[in-house]
């Protein structure tokens, strides 16, 4: 199956749930590490913080949720010795279905859009520029992939602010995963997606 089929059955399985779904819009900082093969040789991790959005619809133990999250992260490298710092900037635009194990605590799993772009922070020759972007594969491109992770509300709430949490893992290419945390608040009112979409 593949991954737009399953988009599509998320969608479409939210989409029946009954109106009285509660909506929430949020924010959350978050901190990222990540995972890429070509980097990994040369034990380089880029992390950094970063900032997210997020909007979704809950009814019962199932949510269906929109979110960007921004990651700008570093990670330092000595090429013909020298010293750099290597930028990666992702933009993850994803949809996800949230399952709720319990009223606080749900898994998420879903698929996104990742923009991801290399750069270094100190300018050099371009024939080194080159050099580094082949050896620790420097892109600067637009994937799909695969998230999944886990989340937990702080307040058993079904109305105003919530502080929630959340450990996901996003799959911006074959080769390469970025682990975030987030930490946010979010803000829940009565207007379900069915009734949201008839205004």
């Amino acid at each position: 199956m593949t991954h737009i089929k399953i988009l599509k059955i998320i969608t479409f399985f939210i989409l029946s749930l009954n109106a009285s779904a509660l909506t929430y819009i949020g924010v959350a900082g978050n901190y990222s590490k990540v995972s890429y093969e070509p980097m990994e040789q040369y034990n380089v991790k880029p992390a950094g913080a970063g900032l997210g959005y997020l909007v979704g619809f809950r009814s019962g133990f199932l949510g269906l949720e929109f979110s960007y999250v921004g990651t700008s992260a570093t990670g330092e490298i000595i090429h013909d010795g020298l010293s750099n710092t290597i930028n990666h900037d992702q933009k993850s635009y994803t949809l996800n279905m949230n399952v709720f194990l319990n009223p606080r605590l749900y898994f998420k799993f879903g698929y996104g859009v990742y923009k991801v772009n290399h750069s270094l922070e100190t300018d050099v020759a371009d024939y080194t520029r080159e050099a580094i972007a082949n050896t620790y594969g420097f892109k600067s491109e637009s994937h799909g992939g695969l998230i999944y992770g886990l989340g937990f509300d702080f307040f058993k709430v079904n109305r105003g602010l919530n502080v929630f949490a959340s450990l996901d893992r996003y799959q911006f290419d074959s080769e390469g995963t970025t682990t975030t945390v987030q930490l946010g608040i979010k803000y829940l009112f009565s207007l379900g997606f069915q009734s949201l979409i008839s205004r």
